[in-house]
């Protein structure tokens, strides 16, 4: 059976006032309703971080409006695609951290998004010293990782700090 179910992810760091995000929350739900989409979006004032999906149609649609809708310049998305939906409503939350650190101090800079092509990553495995450390928790590690990648046994982003003080001390 051919997948029939789009799914997208984004994360974006921008400044949203505290006092528009109830506003865009509420964007959020009632324009994802209008097109069927379901997800979860994380918003806080740092920025947002979700994944989504729908119809291709609703999906394209919303990719192309969420700039607009989020007030926030491009974003830049991964798709993905299956036979059955990967969640069952939309839901927004409103979180002081967007990517779990239990440290909304720390902010990252907004840069442009330069990712590796497949041949660089291939290449920047090759070279000596270089290790990888698997972010995900231990269920998803377990499910796939890159062969050699190093499991810092977490069930949570936020205990990875934590995992690299004491891996570098």
């Amino acid at each position: 059976m051919k997948p029939f179910i789009h799914i997208a992810t984004f994360y974006k760091f921008f400044d949203i006032p505290s006092e528009r995000i109830e506003n865009v929350k509420n964007t959020i739900l009632e324009y994802g309703a209008k097109l069927g989409i379901r997800g979860l979006f994380i918003i806080g004032t740092e920025g947002v971080n979700c994944t989504f999906c729908g119809t291709t149609t609703g999906v394209e649609q919303f990719k192309k409006d969420l700039p607009h809708l989020l007030g926030c310049g491009p974003l830049t998305f991964k798709d993905s695609f299956s036979d059955k939906y990967a969640f069952h409503n939309l839901k927004v939350k409103v979180r002081d951290e967007i990517v779990t650190l239990n440290r909304p101090d720390i902010r990252p800079k907004e840069t442009s998004h330069r990712h590796l092509s497949p041949q660089e990553w291939h290449q920047a495995l090759k070279e000596a010293g270089v290790k990888i450390i698997d972010t995900r928790n231990s269920y998803e590690y377990d499910i796939g990782h890159f062969k050699n990648a190093i499991d810092p046994k977490t069930e949570e982003f936020s205990e990875f700090p934590d995992y690299l003080r004491k891996a570098t001390e």
